[in-house]
């Protein structure tokens, strides 16, 4: 199972080969619509088959350091919630260097906010609001979760979100303590923000928090150590460490082929179906 992500990683196109094998005929797309004024302010937005309601409305942040990624990439994630279902939006967003932390979530939380304009107003089924991430893009979703402020500063109101997702996500790093990534944090804003675990509150949104235990990219400490912060502070938070799953394979999980190595979709989709409708 290693030697597979391995292959992927060297290629020239790694999700590219994940985004072939998946089915076409199971979603609808629009790709590249604008979300803001920037260039990579651009998102696409995976439909549930022609017929079919949407269940709920999930906004996916891809990973890649803050410094890499594309939209483009990610149709395997798209594919997988909306087959099943679910209206599903993944962002671009800007990236280091044009933007420093927090430059990146406020690009995703004005995201969300196109999303709840555009997505959800008159459609009674994608009411239900649920970010996920991945890595860097957990971390960006975590913090549009569990601090307020950005989406605030998009007019959106507390309890907006009803539920987030979080696969391999540093919530407890200390940015500057690591020299690859020390330019990304400094001099835009207290490097402290960048750290979800300092927001844990008790009328956060409910969270799901997924890691793999053979990951040595981003260690599960900081899924664990999170979900032990949200319980101490009287949240509602489920955490679910996976045996011999990597940083990679957590991800490629998602994809059609690969749901059978690890129950990253269908434990995303118990966490989202056990969620109070919206407003509740």
């Amino acid at each position: 199972m290693a030697l597979f992500p391995a292959f992927l990683l060297s290629a020239c196109s790694p999700l590219g080969l994940v985004n072939a094998l998946v089915p076409e005929d199971s979603h609808r797309v629009e790709a590249g619509l604008a979300y803001g004024p920037e260039a990579r302010h651009r998102l696409d937005v995976y439909r549930p088959p022609a017929g079919a309601a949407s269940k709920g409305t999930l906004v996916f942040f891809y990973g890649g350091s803050w410094k890499s990624g594309a939209r483009q990439g990610y149709r395997f994630v798209g594919e997988a919630f909306a087959a099943r279902g679910y209206t599903t939006v993944v962002p671009d967003y800007r990236l280091y260097p044009e933007v420093r932390f927090p430059g990146f979530v406020e690009d995703g939380a004005l995201a969300v906010a196109w999303v709840r304009k555009n997505l959800m107003t008159g459609d009674p089924g994608a009411q239900r609001l649920v970010l996920m991430g991945h890595s860097a893009g957990a971390q960006i979703a975590g913090l549009l979760a569990l601090d307020p402020r950005y989406l605030a500063a998009q007019g959106l109101p507390d309890g907006t979100v009803d539920g987030w997702v979080g696969l391999a996500g540093p919530y407890v790093f200390e940015p500057l303590r690591y020299r690859n990534i020390r330019p990304i944090f400094e001099g835009e804003a207290p490097a402290e923000r960048a750290r979800a675990i300092n927001f844990a509150r008790s009328d956060a949104p409910p969270s799901l928090l997924i890691h793999g235990l053979d990951d040595t990219t981003v260690q599960p400490r900081n899924s664990a150590e999170l979900t032990a912060r949200l319980k101490d502070a009287g949240a509602e938070v489920s955490y679910l460490p996976l045996e011999r799953i990597g940083h990679i394979w957590i991800l490629l999980a998602l994809a059609a082929p690969f749901d059978g190595h690890a129950p990253v979709v269908d434990s995303t989709l118990r966490f989202i179906e056990g969620l109070p409708d919206h407003g509740a």
